[in-house]
């Protein structure tokens, strides 16, 4: 009920931009409208996992029914005359793999608990083609904004998200979009381009973050595309991603020291750590009784001599992910690095936080040069971040779980 609430938020307020260039979202106060000159006969929606009602890990029919374009679609058609609108449904009851649900399980010290576990309904089968002859919701969860135009991400090599509803395995997602031929469309596209890096940790891998130059023409791209008959619509920017419960769950100061014994053991293990820090003027440890501060590692050069590793500090961020039974029972975070892959250092953070603003700056600007609404979801999430929100009497927060706006995997609605 709390899902549907603020997707159904989030639907109000892609509405509201379609009476206005910009949304102040605290300012909008009712959810009548009109239609005014926008022409919904085709309306369709582009974007990523967020478009497609990605949630709790993966992809299934209950989520898909609920996404914001659907929920979008049925407001407008209680305001004006609009065509039918097809999601390409994962059917017959089944979730992608890698969906979750909350359920109880025990951790490496027995101890039975509440949280995340495989939903029993994943199956690969959800990765066949889809049904629909017909597609308006256009979200496909992985995909890049530089990649709406690689020939082959339709195929079993590319996005098996898109490969369910390529026209053909050498189309391109931008032109599999535009033939559809929209009278009015959304488009939330951009996360992914600097998502990836940070949720592994800002390992480079395979998901670098996109540059701007790159962004700039491949936005370029789309909303050419998209417009070039005289559709109109409306663009969404990006929200702060490290404020995700992703990357908050789990604190800095997260390891846990009950005896005495404890930190006089670790206080005598990073003696010698502590001289040649203390030498070289880099942080040291300090065990005390309570919540501490992690060890991680640091790859960084200056830390060769001290075994790559250091304290974590108060604004780094660990992630969702780290094996909690590793911190558990494993020592990881004591007398064990946690791995950098679960760590956003302040470079990292700071990367980030600056591509999401000039990717943000970037998507205004060419908002406003072809006369789309804009949805300001930074600003949005941003309030929901630091002081909440409640929507019909329901208070909503970025806290894991019990904040009622983010689903289990601590990214998605």
């Amino acid at each position: 009920m709390k899902l549907n609430s603020f997707k159904h938020y989030i639907g109000i307020l892609t509405i509201a931009s379609l009476i206005s260039c910009e949304v102040e979202y605290d300012k909008f106060d009712s959810e009548d409208g009109n239609g005014g000159t926008a022409d919904f006969t085709t309306f369709i929606s582009v974007g990523n996992s967020l478009t497609a009602g990605y949630s709790n890990g993966g992809l299934y029919e209950e989520v898909q029914k609920t996404a914001f374009p659907a929920l979008v679609h049925e407001q407008i058609s209680k305001v004006v005359a609009t065509g039918s609108f097809s999601t390409p449904l994962i059917e017959g009851g089944y979730s992608t793999p890698g969906t979750t649900e909350l359920g109880f399980g025990a951790d490496c010290t027995s101890t039975v608990g509440l949280g995340p576990k495989p939903r029993s309904d994943n199956s690969l089968a959800a990765y066949g083609p889809s049904s629909a002859t017909t597609i308006n919701n256009f979200g496909i969860p992985g995909i890049r904004l530089d990649q709406i135009n690689l020939i082959g991400l339709g195929t079993s090599a590319g996005n098996p998200f898109f490969a369910r509803i390529a026209s053909n395995p050498l189309a391109t997602y931008i032109d599999d979009v535009a033939s559809a031929e929209p009278t009015f469309f959304t488009f939330w596209l951009g996360n992914n381009d600097v998502l990836g890096y940070a949720a592994n940790g800002g390992e480079q891998g395979s998901d670098p973050i996109t540059s701007n130059a790159s962004f700039d023409d491949n936005l370029t791209i789309a909303l050419d595309s998209l417009t070039k008959d005289g559709a109109k619509g409306v663009v969404a920017n990006l929200p702060s991603i490290t404020a995700a419960p992703y990357f908050t769950t789990v604190p800095a100061k997260g390891l846990p020291l009950t005896s005495p014994t404890q930190v006089a053991q670790l206080q005598a293990a990073y003696a010698a750590y502590n001289v040649g820090a203390k030498a070289n003027g880099l942080d040291t440890f300090a065990f005390a009784l309570g919540a501490n501060y992690f060890v991680i590692e640091e790859p960084n050069p200056a830390y060769a001599a001290l075994g790559n590793i250091r304290p974590i500090k108060a604004d780094e961020l660990v992630l969702l992910t780290v094996p909690q039974d590793s911190i558990k029972c494993a020592q990881w975070g004591s007398a064990k690095p946690i791995p950098a892959e679960y760590v956003l250092d302040q470079a990292e953070i700071n990367k980030i936080n600056i591509a999401v603003e000039d990717y943000n700056k970037m998507i205004a600007t060419a908002a406003k040069e072809l006369n789309l609404g804009l949805v300001n979801i930074n600003s949005l999430m941003n309030t929901l971040n630091n002081k909440g929100l409640n929507f019909d009497g329901i208070e909503f927060t970025t806290e894991y779980v019990s904040g009622g706006a983010f689903s289990l995997d601590g990214i998605h609605l």
